[in-house]
């Protein structure tokens, strides 16, 4: 079988699950004072300096130099001449581009070799002399096509647990249900395992408008039917599923005084939820006091902040770290994932992008730039064929990081 972004992947067989994993508690310091991310008045508008290497900016990340893999769009190929030999007595060694983030307390880097046979076009990779050899005909492996290989890679990394995701804000409308959603089609493409996305949402969320909906069944019936469903083909008939594989329970409108969800009613969801799904994603609402809140923060193995490239935006996220630690979650605070939704170049020039970032580094686990797409903009159901490469790309990053902090909890 072929994932949907064009790589290899299995189909996820039986209903099996293994316990939840225990949570682990990571050391987290008194949250650093917040900087001003607004431009000083006597700087130029021009351009935002390039971001530090260890920040994943795809917004700007050179396109491929050779067809991308299927389903996966890219911009127009660009043939690149492979690199020249050394000259003898010379010897060249194979580097591997490597992207890193700040260094958190074990000081691993958040991303290893991109390109572990080589760099891709040099004379020391296997594509190389197949291009050679062929005189052209096979073109040498494209930088951009080593990298998806190799977030693909960290991306199906076994994780042999069920584990939960919280995808947090407290700002409303800054890309959270998005990313979601794309994080969630990432994961459920490309792993042997089932992948749920859940509208945590106490009222009415918007996740179920992002998928084409086959049922208008919402997690409150779920719960008012939790003793019914004993199979997975009955559990799935509360569900609908875009065309990455990524399950999507939406929510629903709760009647005045009656059926309100709350703490109990999320722990009944989870629980079921773990006898068939791997992977559960929760789109949360925007209150972390409210009463079902409590119960999603506390089985949450992590978090993802989302926030948009503005200054409230900022430091809305920058208060929801602060709010974690309070309500005792200083592990989903110091390991969180942070994703910065919508960057452009206009917004470069607007904020202090670069001190943001480095800002959010210092207190979570890693940031990513997700670039601004026309079509996560219009709002409507979330297809992943209609992104952008970058876009696409830059889903992969959290996936890939996602992964690798879960296997590391």
């Amino acid at each position: 079988m072929t994932s949907h972004l064009g790589l290899p992947t299995a189909t996820p067989v039986g209903d099996a699950y293994t316990p939840p994993l225990k949570k682990t508690s990571v050391s987290s310091t008194s949250p650093p004072q917040i900087p001003e991310f607004q431009h000083d008045e006597v700087e130029s508008a021009g351009p935002a300096p390039t971001p530090p290497s260890s920040t994943v900016d795809t917004s700007t990340r050179a396109e491929a130099d050779s067809p991308p893999p299927a389903r996966v769009p890219a911009a127009r190929p660009h043939p690149t001449a492979p690199a020249p030999r050394p000259a003898k007595g010379r010897e060249e060694r194979p580097g591997a581009t490597t992207v890193r983030a700040s260094a958190p307390a074990s000081g691993e880097q958040l991303f290893v070799s991109t390109a572990p046979s080589g760099r891709a076009g040099s004379w020391t990779s296997p594509r190389w002399w197949l291009s050679s050899l062929s005189g052209g005909r096979i073109p040498p492996e494209s930088r951009r096509r080593a990298r998806l290989r190799a977030l693909n890679e960290q991306i199906t990394i076994p994780l042999g647990e069920h584990h939960r995701t919280a995808v947090l804000s407290l700002k409303g409308g800054v890309g959270k249900t998005t990313t979601a959603v794309g994080v969630g089609s990432v994961l459920a493409s490309l792993r042997e395992s089932r992948v749920i996305a859940v509208d945590g949402n106490p009222d009415r969320g918007t996740l179920g408008d992002r998928v084409r909906r086959t049922t208008d069944l919402t997690v409150r019936d779920l719960n008012r039917s939790v003793h019914e469903i004993q199979r997975y083909t009955r559990m799935r008939a509360f569900t609908s599923v875009n065309d990455s594989r990524l399950n999507i329970l939406a929510s629903g409108t709760a009647t005045a005084g009656h059926d309100q969800y709350d703490a109990d009613s999320y722990k009944v969801t989870a629980d079921l939820l773990e006898n068939y799904y791997d992977l559960v994603l929760t789109d949360c609402g925007t209150g972390l006091r409210h009463s079902a809140m409590s119960s999603i923060l506390e089985l949450a193995h992590q978090a993802i902040i989302v926030l948009e490239p503005a200054v409230d935006a900022a430091l809305s996220a920058s208060s929801t770290l602060d709010l974690l630690q309070e309500l005792g979650h200083e592990d989903l605070a110091g390991g969180a994932i942070v994703v910065i939704s919508g960057v452009n170049s206009s917004t470069r020039r607007a904020v202090n992008l670069d001190e943001m970032v480095h800002h959010f580094k210092s207190r979570g686990h890693g940031v990513v730039q997700v670039p601004f797409d026309d079509h996560l903009d219009a709002g409507g159901i979330f297809e992943w064929d209609a992104l952008h490469a970058a876009t696409q790309e830059a889903y992969m990053e959290v996936g890939a990081l996602l992964v690798r902090r879960l296997t590391e909890g």
